[in-house]
């Protein structure tokens, strides 16, 4: 089994190796238009599958990238709600610090452990 690093490095030697070829492939073509050689019909029939592993690399490319934008734009999406979230209650807070130290909402903590026990909340809490 190949680590992520392994394929990349064998992906990205194909991808050139492929490219090499086309250019190369290439180049026989402009000879032969110039009527300088004759292009083979294996090296037609090869040029066309590289051009087509190059096509289907670059869709895949595409459909990838399509993806990783939809993600952020998600990603984005829940962003904007926390940062929502945060600013209310924010503001809930700050709300509360203006009233009179009397008509603030307490809250409590409290919790009954596996023994019946209550948490100290400085006799707060019911019992």
């Amino acid at each position: 089994m190949t680590g992520r690093r392994e394929r990349r490095r064998i992906a990205s030697e194909q991808r050139d190796d492929r490219r090499d070829t086309i250019r190369n492939l290439l180049a026989r073509v402009d000879r032969a238009a110039a009527g300088r050689i004759n292009l083979t019909a294996a090296e037609a029939a090869q040029l066309r599958a590289q051009v087509e592993a190059e096509i289907a690399h670059a869709e895949d490319l595409r459909r990838s990238t399509a993806g990783a934008q939809s993600l952020t734009r998600t990603l984005r999406q829940q962003l904007a709600a926390a940062e929502d979230a945060i600013r209310e209650v924010e503001a809930d807070r700050d709300a509360a610090h203006q009233l009179p130290s009397q008509e603030r909402p307490t809250r409590q903590l409290c919790y009954t452990d596996d023994g019946g026990n209550h948490c100290t909340c400085n006799g707060a809490c019911e019992q």
